[in-house]
Formats: structure tokens, C-alpha cells, sequence
């Protein structure tokens, strides 16, 4: 997705966000994004402080933003997706409503029988 696609997702999660007044929310789920948007910043900033110091500019971290780290650290992606998954997923709930489950148990599911159209609802209405 190039950056027309991703900035209109973006726009239309604040948008929403602040329709079901939960603007909150909207930053606390944002936190990947937040912390991927940092980890360039702390790039670019340390490469230009070393560099400015010894002449040679030196990086933080292997790549830059942080999930590209991660990889040529040699993690593989699903790792990666897994991680950043936890941390939008479970993070907030916890901040959330510290009490929420990490897991919700299993409901049984209910079996309905389904009625053909223009049957009588019900056994009331058979007699």
C-alpha cells in the first residue's frame, strides 16, 4: 500500500475514532505506528549527532523503521506480525480495562433451527 492508500486508512480511523468519541483509543492503538514513526526519528537523529561528532555517522538501529530491524536481525516476518500484533491488540485492552481477559473463553455455540418463510412461528401455533 503506497502512502495515498495508507494516509486516507489513517484519516478515516481518526475520523472515526472521534465519531464514536473514543479518541483515546485512537492513540493507544496507534502505538505501532507511533513507535515505527519514532524508531526513524531516533535513526536519523543519532546518524546526524555521530556523524556530526566523529565524522563518521554511525546508526542505532540495522535498518530503519523498526520492523525492517527486526528482519535483518534475522526474525521472520509472521515473528514480526505477531509481536506488532500483540502490542495493538493486548496492550491496550490492558490499558484499557487492566481486568479484560488476554484470551476470551470459547462460548458453545447455539443452534438455531431456521424456519422456512411463511411457516407458523413457533408450537403455539401448530395446535
Amino acid at each position: 500500500m503506497g502512502d495515498t492508500g495508507s494516509l486516507a486508512i489513517g484519516g478515516l480511523l481518526g475520523v472515526l475514532a472521534f465519531m464514536v468519541q473514543q479518541p483515546l483509543t485512537l492513540v493507544i492503538v496507534g502505538g505501532v505506528f507511533v513507535l515505527e514513526a519514532v524508531s526513524v526519528i531516533i535513526q536519523v537523529a543519532v546518524f546526524k549527532v555521530t556523524r556530526h561528532r566523529s565524522g563518521e555517522g554511525r546508526r542505532f538501529f540495522l535498518m530503519a523503521p523498526i520492523h525492517h530491524h527486526f528482519q535483518k536481525r534475522g526474525w521472520p516476518e509472521t515473528k514480526i506480525v505477531y509481536v506488532s500484533g500483540y502490542f495493538a491488540d493486548v496492550r491496550p485492552r490492558r490499558v484499557g480495562n487492566p481486568e479484560t481477559p488476554l484470551t476470551r473463553p470459547c462460548q458453545p455455540v447455539r443452534m438455531v433451527r431456521s424456519v422456512p418463510q411463511g411457516a407458523p412461528p413457533g408450537p403455539a401455533a401448530r395446535h
